[in-house]
């Protein structure tokens, strides 16, 4: 069964966006949102769920689990301060895991997804947009890295049961 997710990047206007742009001009699956400056605290409107690093959650108390992500529910404050209704968090990382950026990368992002997968399938709130900051993406890994890496991990994680 093929599932209705839709990956948003959120970047600022700049070469990363475009290459990326490029790398994923025939996906289905993946758009762009661009924005004037790449906060954290301040995502685009639209979305159900955004991906963070465990510090960027922080606020959220995540419970900083070993290697598996987590959805947690923003307040109606947040909500209302434009935070999405889901935050998707990252994973701890083991002494046996890989110590390079974009194996780790590779890691937060299939575990992320699987996360947004299983919530999905037990959930009525569903998550049909998470947002994913380019910034995290390209500051693990270069641009192609990153695009071949989603794109695998889109199809392994997101259009197969």
């Amino acid at each position: 069964m093929r599932t209705n997710l839709k990956i948003l990047l959120i970047g600022e206007r700049n070469k990363e966006l475009d290459e990326l742009r490029l790398h994923f001009r025939d996906s289905s699956s993946v758009s762009f949102i661009e924005v004037d400056q790449a906060r954290y605290v301040d995502p685009p409107p639209s979305l159900d769920g955004i991906l963070l690093t465990l510090p960027a959650a922080e606020q959220w108390s995540p419970d900083f689990r070993l290697a598996q992500a987590q959805i947690l529910r923003s307040s109606e404050r947040d909500r209302q301060q434009g935070i999405p209704p889901f935050i998707v968090t990252g994973i701890n990382l083991g002494p046996e895991d890989p110590k390079d950026l974009p194996s780790q990368l590779r890691i937060f992002i299939s575990r992320a997804l699987q996360a947004v997968k299983d919530h999905n399938q037990s959930s009525q709130q569903r998550i049909n947009r998470l947002g994913i900051w380019i910034m995290d993406l390209t500051r693990c890994a270069s641009v192609t890295q990153a695009s071949e890496m989603l794109k695998e991990l889109i199809e392994i994680e997101m259009e197969s049961d």
